[in-house]
């Protein structure tokens, strides 16, 4: 299926003051299953190394989700962050962002870590280890 292709390339920065940083990608690619068929596409970012991506915290792996059930992306917004202040073991970090792709523009994302195991993410063992407590 098309969205299961990974396409390598770059992904160019702009902040507000118009700097501009490009870096290697190792793969772009869709993100989802039944939302595929939706006009805003969902997406994941992998680069070659673990990056800093926008201050979210050096890893490979992230996502660009459209929330196409959402236009104003409120839920992902206020879910999220309910979920940092209750200082759950894991709550993500994100960041929404303008998407261009080949120059056109897909609107505003939601920015994420993409959620998997690692010490920097979702560090399993540090939960079993409070539950023993």
């Amino acid at each position: 299926m098309l969205w299961e292709k990974e396409y390598p390339g770059f992904i160019t920065k702009i902040d507000v003051s118009g700097n501009v940083e490009s870096e290697q990608l190792k793969a772009f690619y869709g993100h989802g299953n039944d939302s595929w068929e939706a006009d805003k596409k969902s997406y994941n970012l992998k680069f070659e190394n673990n990056t800093d991506f926008l201050g979210l915290g050096a890893e490979e792996d992230y996502a660009l989700l459209a929330a196409y059930r959402d236009d104003s992306l409120m839920c992902y917004i206020t879910t999220t962050t309910m979920i940092q202040n209750l200082d759950f073991p894991y709550a993500n970090d994100f960041k929404l962002v303008n998407v261009y792709v080949a120059g056109e523009y897909l609107g505003v994302y939601f920015l994420a870590e993409k959620i998997k195991l690692s010490e920097s993410r979702v560090n399993i063992s540090s939960v079993y280890e409070e539950m023993k407590a």
